[in-house]
């Protein structure tokens, strides 16, 4: 549900119009590129390549799922990837499985920093556990020229995972879509 909400955000925040200064050229990590690198280009990149989720061929053009292990950083992470078209349109990884989520989170940031700039989005906010306990958290988002997000949480559903989620502008168009669909 978490997730969701999230994503609803997401989409309702990367679609909104933005001003170019604020945004990278284009977002590459570890040479792989929304809505261009291709399911050979995403297997060179992983650690020992990637492998199909059984829910669509890794060759299929069209809802499939794959994942394997990357090192992004300097840090291993799990990630799921899918593909449209052949083209990479959502890359989706757990952090703080390896390592601590907080640290790994922010050897991200500053990484991501000092090759994207100034995020688009970079935003504290505080946690609560279910015993009341305060967490405080990040979230920090770039945005390419050409409509691709990148999103870094440092807490997920879990406070000991965060995530980092690559999309591709024709993704994100796809989940507006879906979520206008949705409206009553």
């Amino acid at each position: 549900m978490k997730n969701i909400l999230y994503n609803a955000a997401a989409i309702i925040f990367f679609s909104s119009p933005v001003f170019a200064e604020n945004l990278t050229n284009q977002i590459n990590v570890i040479g792989l590129i929304p809505g261009i690198s291709t399911p050979a280009q995403v297997n060179a990149a992983a650690d020992n390549g990637i492998t199909n989720s059984g829910l669509g061929s890794l060759d299929k053009s069209l809802d499939t799922l794959n994942s394997g292990m990357f090192t992004i950083g300097g840090i291993k992470m799990n990630c799921a990837v899918s593909f449209d078209k052949n083209k990479m349109e959502l890359f989706s990884c757990v952090t703080g499985m390896f390592a601590s989520n907080v640290e790994t989170h922010n050897i991200l940031k500053r990484g991501f920093q000092e090759k994207f700039g100034t995020p688009y989005i970079d935003k504290d906010s505080v946690i609560r556990n279910k015993l009341g306990v305060e967490y405080n958290t990040n979230s920090v988002s770039w945005k390419d020229k050409s409509g691709n997000a990148l999103i870094l949480r440092m807490m997920v559903d879990k406070l000991d995972q965060g995530d980092l989620t690559i999309e591709s502008n024709e993704f994100l168009q796809k989940q507006e879509q879906q979520e206008n669909a949705r409206r009553f």
